[in-house]
């Protein structure tokens, strides 16, 4: 299984709409491929639409990091924002502290890229 870091936070709704939309497409392009992917943001902007959540990573941290601990390996998808993202850089240090693999993608990678990239991470064909 593995686990999908991405930037969510932002002050204005538009870029963390965006930021949600990315992260959707790209947990859907690792499903199409029959990879086990927890998206956490996919999972957490729709709650928050519908329930008035908060969106900080002090309110998702214990979600998040009972998803991670069930997951054999972490994907930070690198979309703008994320070094600076509180909850990406969290997410790094638990999987660190878990010795979790972790992974680093741009958004821009190539599928050929992508297989490429999930053979040498998870280390089986696609």
């Amino acid at each position: 299984m593995l686990y999908l870091a991405s930037p969510y936070s932002h002050p204005n709704k538009w870029m963390r709409h965006k930021r949600y939309y990315d992260a959707t497409v790209f947990a859907a392009r690792l499903a199409s491929r029959k990879i086990v992917v927890i998206p956490p943001i996919t999972m957490s902007h729709p709650m928050q639409m519908f329930y008035d959540m908060p969106g900080s990573w002090e309110y998702w941290k214990s979600i998040d990091t009972e998803l991670l601990s069930k997951c054999d390996h972490m994907i930070v998808y690198m979309l703008d924002g994320w070094q600076k993202s509180v909850g990406v850089q969290a997410e790094i240090k638990i999987a660190e502290q878990m010795k979790i693999p972790i992974g680093y993608i741009p958004p821009d990678i190539t599928d050929e890229d992508l297989d490429r990239f999930l053979i040498a991470l998870i280390g089986t064909e696609i």
